[in-house]
């Protein structure tokens, strides 16, 4: 036993010495042509594997650090500052710690309050540093003029990523209604689309110039935003009146304004605006504070202006006209408030709240009154 494991190790051991004298001598000799070829391939091939980028890579280069970040909002920012010139408005930019004041909502806080419409869909938004997460659209910039715009002609644009897609919404809603919501719905205007969208993909967003723009335009560009209608300065001025009940009511009436002041009611301002041919359902249009001069037409010798809701469907208009009448053996302006179907008088104004007194609730013979009057 002891003379077999003797032997196993003598034999090894020669082994070992006979590998050992085969790698020195390999080692001392020339590399044979073929495993040359082999090793410079297999060198180059990594080389170029090393070079060029993954699909990933490349989709991150694309990106510039993924779906949005700074400096894609100082891209945006740029951006809309040439693009407003362009459209002859001046955007200012807000966030987290600087909300709008857009008619009295605060964006982006409003988000969290969960009653805003895309598209006249319920959606979900959040402000987003990235572009990325879980609601309907992740907003990375929001832009208004509402600092620099008249009151009722101000824009919001919400810059947003919508499963991944660039998407553009503006509202220019400026009241509220029953259904407690705000409505957004996609910009037409195809510059600042496009613009937002090549931003968003790493690309150079450029504002075409006046004689470039496109006529695509939203609702609030100055071709189809609607001019505010004249009101002429014969009916200017404030008007009085006095009910059945003996309580004096005023219509103070401006170049483009009518205010309203009833016995016991809130005063209410109407600023009247020509018709745009603007759908009166559009949600994402709503102006509780707009009237829309519908027609102007004789009845009676009275030139009469139709006024509607700017959101108003079916129903009758308000009816407005200035009239002649003899008043103490003087001839003298009254101011007629009509309505309904058959355009009758409601209340006659005068100039003077002593006037107003004086004629009470008289009726003039030429004037079609509503009956419980």
């Amino acid at each position: 036993m002891r003379k077999g494991i003797i032997i196993v190790v003598s034999v090894l051991s020669g082994l070992l010495a006979a590998c050992s004298n085969q790698g020195s001598n390999t080692s001392s000799q020339p590399k044979s042509s073929s495993s040359s070829k082999v090793a410079k391939s297999k060198s180059s091939s990594v080389g170029k594997l090393a070079a060029r980028p993954s699909v990933s890579d490349e989709h991150s280069t694309s990106q510039k650090g993924g779906l949005w970040n700074d400096e894609k909002s100082q891209q945006l920012s740029s951006f809309m500052d040439s693009w407003g010139t362009t459209m002859k408005q001046e955007y200012d930019s807000y966030g987290p710690n600087n909300n709008t004041d857009f008619y009295g909502l605060k964006y982006p806080a409003q988000f969290k309050k969960d009653n805003l419409m895309a598209n006249n869909q319920a959606a979900t938004f959040a402000w987003s540093d990235n572009g990325k997460g879980p609601v309907d659209y992740e907003v990375v910039a929001i832009y208004s003029d509402s600092e620099h715009e008249n009151s009722m002609g101000s824009h919001l644009y919400l810059f947003t990523l919508h499963k991944g897609e660039p998407v553009v919404l503006i509202t220019e809603q400026n009241q509220g209604n029953e259904e407690n919501k705000v409505y957004f719905k996609t910009t037409a205007n195809t510059d600042l689309a496009d613009g937002f969208s090549k931003i968003v993909n790493g690309q150079s967003a450029t504002t075409p110039t006046k004689s470039q723009k496109t006529t695509t335009k939203d609702s609030s560009s100055d071709s189809n935003k609607p001019k505010p209608y004249d009101i002429s300065s014969s009916m200017q001025g404030t008007w009085y009146s006095v009910d059945d009940k003996g309580k004096m009511n005023t219509t103070t009436i401006t170049a483009h304004t009518v205010t309203e002041s009833f016995a016991g009611e809130k005063p209410s301002t109407i600023t009247w605006y020509n018709d745009n041919g603007s759908d009166p359902d559009d949600r994402s249009d709503i102006h509780g504070d707009w009237g829309r001069v519908g027609s102007v037409f004789n009845r009676d010798g009275i030139k009469l202006i139709d006024v509607r809701g700017w959101n108003q469907g079916a129903g009758d208009g308000t009816y407005y006209g200035v009239k002649q009448e003899t008043v103490n053996g003087k001839s003298t302006d009254v101011l007629i408030n009509a309505g309904g179907a058959e355009v009758l008088c409601d209340m006659t104004f005068y100039r003077t709240a002593a006037m107003a007194k004086q004629q009470g609730t008289k009726k003039f013979d030429n004037i079609a009154y509503y009956k419980p009057y």
